[in-house]
């Protein structure tokens, strides 16, 4: 599908913009007198984000639900990679980042993947729904994410990844 600008949301855009500039100066104003520099690396971040914002935008998310099995694999993927070389420790001992020039927490961005996975499974097994074997390939599917990031550990991550299934599963009445 041909994307249209006009369906681009500038107000959405324009309040992220002035939230994150807002979150910049605070950062600066809290760090002035620390010596850190940890302004510049949050504008970093957020020139990132804003990128990839745009970019991902500009893609149909029809086209995204369509290949909803290699974004759920994708995201095993991301999170196993914390598992390998590339995870960094932190302070406390837990893997939580993976290290590629810039840190990346793979189960903030495994949320929006198992969120956007389990929409599109729902949405097809809606009249087999509440079948046994339904109920046990959800379990599974669920199992699999939810086991790597508990053993990141990530607490805060796994109860919010399993509150956004909850939801899921009462929403398609399973």
């Amino acid at each position: 599908r041909n994307y249209k600008f006009r369906y681009f949301n500038i107000r959405l855009f324009i309040y992220i913009a002035i939230l994150s500039v807002m979150g910049i100066l605070i950062i600066q104003s809290a760090t002035m007198n620390t010596g850190e520099n940890t302004a510049s690396k949050q504008i970093m971040g957020v020139a990132i984000g804003a990128f990839c914002m745009i970019v991902l935008s500009l893609v149909d998310y029809h086209w995204i639900m369509k290949n909803f099995v290699f974004v759920y694999i994708g995201t095993n993927i991301l999170l196993a990679l914390i598992y390998t070389p590339l995870g960094t420790a932190a302070g406390t001992g837990a893997r939580r980042w993976i290290d590629v020039g810039v840190q990346i927490q793979p189960s903030e961005l495994g949320k929006v993947g198992i969120l956007m996975f389990f929409a599109m499974f729902f949405e097809l097994i809606q009249d087999k729904i509440s079948s046994l074997s339904t109920v046990a390939l959800t379990a599974v599917l669920f199992g699999i994410p939810f086991l790597l990031i508990c053993k990141e550990p990530d607490l805060s991550s796994s109860l919010v990844l399993t509150f956004i299934f909850l939801v899921m599963i009462y929403t398609a009445k399973l």
